[in-house]
């Protein structure tokens, strides 16, 4: 027979991370933190008219008005559902026209809305039919893009 292994030394429980000042977090104050973040997130979303309105504003917004404009899409992109994505696609042609702009931040929003609408399939569509292939290809080949730090 084989001697018994030894006993490993117990290691102590991990511990969260903690901010300066915050204190030993019991389990319930962590679940709560974290409920508050799920109900914080949700309420940023916007709601499916709030999101129409935003889409109209496109095809005719102004230089001014796309970086509030694209920082708002993306971040709906970002979560959007199937549905949700497809209406961003009908703005598709709009969008590569704003992959133009003057301002990396537009330009870097927009990019990363059309790479949401491109997850789906018919999305890949409307973004190859908006004729967004070639200046996305052109933005990844550039070698002038700044990095750009998004939401």
């Amino acid at each position: 027979p084989q001697p018994p292994l030894p006993l490993l030394p117990r290691r102590p429980p991990l511990l969260l991370r903690q901010r300066p000042g915050q204190g030993n977090l019991s389990r319930a104050s962590r679940t709560k933190s974290r409920t508050i973040v799920r109900k914080t997130r949700q309420e940023t979303m916007l709601s499916d008219a709030e999101v129409t309105s935003l889409l109209q504003k496109v095809p005719s917004a102004s230089q001014a008005d796309r970086h509030s404009l694209a920082a708002q899409l993306s971040k709906v992109a970002a979560k959007a559902e199937d549905p949700m994505l497809l209406q961003l696609g009908v703005a598709a042609s709009s969008f590569v026209s704003w992959l133009s702009s003057e301002e990396p931040l537009v330009r870097a929003y927009t990019a990363c809305i059309l790479a949401n609408i491109a997850f789906l399939e018919a999305g890949q569509q409307q973004v190859l039919n908006a004729g967004g292939v070639p200046p996305l290809l052109q933005m990844l080949k550039s070698g002038e893009e700044k990095k750009v730090t998004l939401h």
